[in-house]
């Protein structure tokens, strides 16, 4: 298999290449936020106002901001230290 078709494989199959290696350890300073993520189906709006009701089927909460930069950098495979800076 030639270099470009090897390339072309690679794009069709997401997540099948190691992670490059990274030596050292990164500090993130920043914000800690809580992104939460709703699904569920609309059925019908409400009669008092236009807005859709929604049937909740799962909620799913990941960290947010700063802390989604050091889980990322966790995954992979870098020492990320999180600094929280606030009240």
């Amino acid at each position: 298999m030639d270099l470009l078709a090897q390339r072309r494989s690679d794009r069709r199959r997401p997540g099948r290449r190691d992670p490059p290696s990274v030596a050292g350890s990164v500090l993130v300073i920043g914000d800690a936020m809580l992104d939460r993520y709703i699904y569920g189906e609309v059925g019908r709006l409400s009669p008092e106002a236009p807005v859709p009701v929604l049937n909740v089927q799962r909620e799913l909460a990941m960290p947010g901001g700063a802390g989604n930069v050091a889980r990322n950098l966790g995954a992979l495979g870098v020492a990320a230290a999180f600094v929280i800076r606030g009240r």
